[in-house]
Parts: structure tokens; sequence; C-alpha cells
């Protein structure tokens, strides 16, 4: 109760460790209440509570955690709910299910949105997650294309080697190869 108290608080200082302390004593019954700071108003509160959700947050939250992607403004918050979706989709017992969801959200996201979620497909890998990095290279907006390009190049398999050779060779974009 105490916690959560300061969770609710005014001061930004005392937020933050109420953030910390949630993750400290993996409080998952206080997830709701971080995730709603995680798409506060306080511009420091909602990266460091984004990061704890990722630490304690399950497959359930994925939905919560793609809405507040597509909520995300600024390069710091898009970050830190990647990072968060990325760490749930990595402890997930099925990221198959995770890919799904993450290639779902990609048909519908903006430019933005569809680069940190071509990175999250990048981190979870498998064949899906791959062809839809594949078809995003060419996506017509530039920052797109690029963020599957770099998805590509931080495959953690061989498996996108091949897609990277053919841009090497065939891309007329110097930046490309």
């Amino acid at each position: 109760a105490a916690v959560m108290k300061m969770l609710n608080s005014n001061d930004t200082a005392r937020r933050l460790v109420a953030v910390d302390l949630i993750a400290r004593r993996r409080m998952t019954a206080a997830l709701p209440a971080l995730l709603k700071a995680g798409t506060g108003t306080d511009a420091k509160v909602r990266p460091a509570a984004m990061k704890k959700v990722g630490e304690l947050a399950g497959v359930g939250e994925i939905p919560a955690l793609l809405d507040a992607l597509n909520q995300a403004k600024n390069p710091a918050d898009l970050d830190a709910v990647e990072g968060a979706l990325s760490a749930v989709c990595a402890k997930a017992g099925n990221a198959e299910a995770c890919t799904d969801r993450i290639i779902g959200a990609l048909r519908q996201a903006k430019p933005e949105q569809k680069c940190a979620l071509l990175q999250i497909l990048s981190a979870i890998g498998g064949p899906k997650a791959l062809q839809s990095v594949r078809t995003a290279v060419n996506d017509s907006n530039v920052e797109v294309h690029a963020a599957a390009i770099r998805a590509l190049g931080s495959w953690q398999t061989a498996d996108a080697a091949p897609d990277l050779i053919a841009l090497v060779q065939n891309a007329a974009n110097p930046t490309d190869r």
C-alpha cells in the first residue's frame, strides 16, 4: 500500500523509487498501475516504468504494451516500450504467439511504431518474423525500409544472410549496401 501511494504521488523522485520497489519486490499485482505510469504525463517516470513492466509482465500484457507503443510519441518512450515488448517476448514460452501479435500490430502501425516492431521481430526471430521483415524491406517509407535492413543486420541466426547478400549485390542505394 505504501509503495502504491508513492507511485500515485506528484513527486517524480518518489514515483521513481516506487517503480524500483515494485520491480524489486516483484509486485506483479501492480502491473496495471505500472503500465499507467509508463504512459502517463511524467517524462522521467514513463521510461523507468516501462522498463520495469518488461521485467515483470507476461504474454497477457502484450496487448496493453502494443497500445502503449501506439501512444508513444517521442523516441525515449518508443525505445522504452520496444524494450519492454522485447523482454516480454524473450521470456514467453510461445515465441510464435508473440510473433503473431507483433505482425498483427505491424500491419496497422505508423512508421515510427513499425520501426520498433521490426526490431522486436528481429529479437524474437523465426520464419514468420523473418518474412515480415523481408516484406518491410520493400516498404515505401524510408524509415521503415531502413529499420527493416537494420533488423536483418541484427538477425540472430544465419537465416537473414541471403537477404543481406542480395542487398549488398543489388541495392541501388549505397546506404542500403
